[in-house]
């Protein structure tokens, strides 16, 4: 069973890591979250969820800024799913295939009984009508196509990932599309549960009850192993909201129910992946109650028992704006590794974006 049962605070590993902040966030553009991080054509790429209170509010769009050297940043600039002004846009990621760079941002808007007297989304996490995943594209990084929707009624955990064999497949909250022939092939609609087609923050609760799980499951993301495929999810009933759930699959369309698993999460998304070494990685908050801190990566040989544990960052700071929903010392990390460095990348109680690099031999 997949496990970071050593894991202790105390003993994990705490080598240098050059830091960087991308974005320092201000009243009127308050909230910045769902941060990513990738190279293109020699030069750094972040992407993110920018709006100005609340997370998740209308108005609320993807932006993306970058980088000659990872510590100088650019000012971001807005990336538009719709030119709908009452849309909540979500960034979903970047990666690179090829001489392009594909740019993804799930979209929603909230009925009317969802928004309040003062233009702002109320608390409840509903209403959703007309999500859509929609992809944008750039040869040279500097001009974007206009965005076109992907066929996938989704707001995904993470962009589209590539695995040996070349099959893309994009991490929901449920549902795993696969496309057998990307970027040009259609989406196949996989996952624990296609009865439901739309997949965002409002559905995966019904979802999880559907198939007779006895908690949520949301945000997964999954791990390629020697022998299938393990989805990985965050576990979000209060119940049973300490540990990872994983579902297992051979063949990407039929997976397993999800289990529990014995790897801790602090209620929190997280990032999964193997290096060019061949160890796998996972990169979260496994300190459960501690408000997603420390940021951890810990590495495993064989996939199932990760034994390696270093943090990246660690240490709360106060928030500096208000704003519901918002908290989380590391939040909601993403990683690549590239030319001998491990990259991560996080979101500072929902309103600054950090990152830092180490040098793969310190791993």
């Amino acid at each position: 069973m997949i496990n970071n049962r050593n894991f202790q605070r105390e003993t994990a590993l705490r080598p240098p890591v050059q830091r960087t902040c991308i974005y320092r966030t201000e009243e009127g553009a308050a909230f910045s979250h769902h941060p990513y991080l990738c190279r293109f054509r020699g030069r750094f790429y972040a992407m993110w969820s920018g709006g100005a209170v609340h997370e998740d509010d209308v108005g609320q769009r993807a932006v993306i800024a970058w980088s000659d050297d990872f510590l100088h940043w650019s000012k971001p600039l807005p990336l538009t799913a719709t030119n709908d002004p009452s849309a909540v846009d979500t960034a979903c990621g970047m990666i690179v295939w090829g001489d392009t760079l594909y740019l993804y941002v799930g979209s929603y808007r909230y009925d009317e009984a969802h928004i309040g007297g003062d233009g702002h989304r109320v608390f409840a996490d509903s209403g959703h009508t007309g999500t859509h995943l929609y992809v944008l594209t750039s040869k040279d990084g500097r001009t974007f196509s206009p965005a076109r929707r992907t066929g996938l009624n989704m707001v995904p955990n993470m962009p589209p990932r590539i695995l040996s064999d070349g099959i893309a497949v994009i991490c929901g909250n449920f549902l795993m599309p696969v496309n057998r022939n990307f970027p040009d092939g259609t989406w196949e609609l996989h996952g624990l549960s296609t009865q439901c087609d739309t997949d965002d923050s409002e559905t995966f609760y019904a979802v999880s009850r559907s198939i007779g799980l006895d908690t949520a499951v949301c945000e997964c993301d999954i791990l390629e192993r020697e022998n299938g495929y393990t989805a990985l999810f965050r576990s979000q009933s209060k119940e049973h909201s300490g540990v990872l759930y994983a579902s297992e699959s051979a063949d990407l369309v039929d997976w397993s129910l999800p289990y529990a698993t014995e790897f801790t999460n602090d209620t929190s998304k997280f990032h999964v992946g193997r290096l060019s070494d061949g160890r796998y990685y996972w990169l979260g908050n496994p300190l459960v109650g501690n408000g997603r801190d420390p940021l951890v990566l810990s590495l495993s040989e064989d996939g199932e028992n990760f034994t390696r544990h270093i943090i990246l960052g660690e240490g709360k700071r106060p928030m500096r704006c208000r704003g519901f929903a918002k908290f989380g010392a590391y939040g909601y990390p993403y990683s690549f590794e590239e030319d001998g460095w491990f990259f991560a990348v996080w979101s500072v109680n929902k309103e600054d974006i950090e990152a830092c690099r180490i040098g793969t031999a310190q791993l």
